[in-house]
């Protein structure tokens, strides 16, 4: 846990009978120094944890940081980004907003221009105005390879605002490579990605996320895409696999999947399921007795 203000933020809520939610506000923060260190390594914090503790709690803690910026430059392993190596909270209304980025980023796996990993944390009108990102190596498990490298996150939820100019270079065969997001579980509105992305040897590789996945109501709107991508399977000039897999429950609920004014102008080269926007789709309700 290294960062250049905090190393670890463990901000823990004891649950109480009100079932309260709790704020932890962080405004107008600044680093200027260069960052070094293994795993959880952030230009301001390496890892943020912000949770309610106790049995039957309904209450939770929103995170916010705003109007903050980071000039150094970022070197780690895992988790690794300009702002934060990792940051989770309970509370889905937590978010990142007018916060800038302007170091050169390099690690190995879980990188991002602003933060390695994003949970219940939301990107909203940040910038990284980072010359680049360079991403080492892969995390293998019994069914892939991945890396999860992007422009603002190598994984992270919703995102709104957002414009990568810095370009991405990822050398090894892992997966899940984007100019905004490596690896998204949201909707994304409003972002672009002038930076060229080069993954030579990688899948699941597109200008805005190489990953998309999908489990509800999903919103891709305003999403443009201006730098060279290379890749080798599952390739988008926006996207490089859209999996859309809800499952059925008990309200028969439906869910709606928004695509509009998305462009691609540039070149996308790989192998197998490439495409100007979209690599490929994978689009199912699962479920028995499902009206949706």
């Amino acid at each position: 846990y290294v960062g250049g203000l905090i190393g670890s933020l463990e901000n823990i809520a004891t649950w109480n009978s009100n079932d309260s939610t709790y704020r932890l506000n962080m405004t107008r923060l600044e680093n200027t120094g260069n960052v070094t260190g293994y795993n959880y390594v952030g230009g301001f914090i390496g890892h943020v944890n912000a949770y309610i503790s106790g049995d039957y709690s309904d209450g939770s803690v929103i995170f916010t940081l705003t109007d903050s910026k980071n000039a150094a430059n970022i070197i780690g392993d895992s988790y690794i980004g300009g702002i934060f190596g990792y940051a989770s909270t309970d509370n889905g209304a937590s978010q990142i907003t007018n916060t800038t980025s302007s170091g050169n980023i390099t690690a190995k796996t879980y990188v991002g221009g602003l933060a390695g990993m994003l949970s219940n944390v939301k990107l909203i009108n940040c910038d990284n105005a980072g010359t680049s990102i360079v991403a080492t190596s892969y995390i293998a498990n019994e069914t892939t390879y991945y890396a999860s490298v992007g422009g603002y996150a190598g994984r992270s939820s919703y995102v709104e605002g957002c414009h990568n100019k810095a370009n991405i270079t990822y050398s090894e065969r892992g997966s899940y490579v984007g100019g905004v997001v490596g690896e998204a579980n949201g909707s994304i509105v409003n972002c672009s990605n002038e930076g060229t992305i080069t993954a030579e040897i990688a899948s699941y590789v597109g200008g805005i996320a190489g990953w998309l996945n999908a489990t509800g109501n999903i919103n891709l709107t305003d999403l443009n895409n201006s730098g060279n991508i290379v890749g080798v399977n599952y390739v988008g000039g926006l996207i490089g696999y859209f999996n859309n897999h809800a499952t059925w429950n008990s309200n028969d609920s439906y869910y709606s999947v928004s695509i509009r004014n998305i462009h691609n102008t540039a070149d996308i080269s790989g192998v197998k399921y490439v495409a100007g926007l979209i690599g490929r789709v994978n689009a199912q309700i699962t479920g028995s007795y499902s009206d949706g």
